[in-house]
C-alpha cells in the first residue's frame, strides 16, 4: 500500500460457467491473516456468475502487502478469468486514526 487506510470492501466478478471450479482468498501478506472468504473450513472462495461488493474491511499500513491467491480445481478445464478489486481508502478520508481503528476489539495492525 503507498499509505496508511483501510481496504473497505471488495469488489468479486466471476464469469458464468466457472461452476466453482476456481477460487480465490485473500490474505493480508504482512501479518499471514485471511481476510476473505471468512471462515477457517474454507481454503478459497468459489462462486459461479457473481458480480458484486463484499463487506470486507481490515487496516493496512504504509508498505503492507495484500495478497489474492488463485486457484483451479480442475486440471482439465480451462483457465477461468476470475476477477477482485479491493477498495482502498486512506487514512486521511477516514474520520479516525489508525491508532483508534487499532484500540478497537478485534482489530490488529
Amino acid at each position: 500500500m503507498p499509505f496508511d487506510g483501510v481496504v473497505q470492501q471488495i469488489y468479486v466478478d466471476i464469469p458464468s460457467g466457472v461452476r466453482s471450479l476456481a477460487g480465490f482468498k485473500i490474505k493480508d501478506a504482512e501479518r499471514g491473516v485471511k481476510q476473505f472468504p471468512f471462515d477457517d473450513e474454507s481454503g478459497y472462495a468459489s462462486y459461479d456468475d457473481v458480480s458484486q461488493f463484499w463487506p470486507v474491511s481490515f487496516p493496512l499500513r504504509e508498505r503492507d502487502q495484500v495478497e489474492v491467491e488463485y486457484i483451479n480445481y480442475n486440471d482439465n478445464v480451462d483457465s477461468h478469468f476470475l476477477k477482485v478489486w479491493l477498495i482502498f481508502v486512506g487514512i486521511e478520508a477516514l474520520p479516525y486514526t489508525m491508532e483508534e481503528l487499532a484500540d478497537r476489539n478485534g482489530v490488529e495492525l
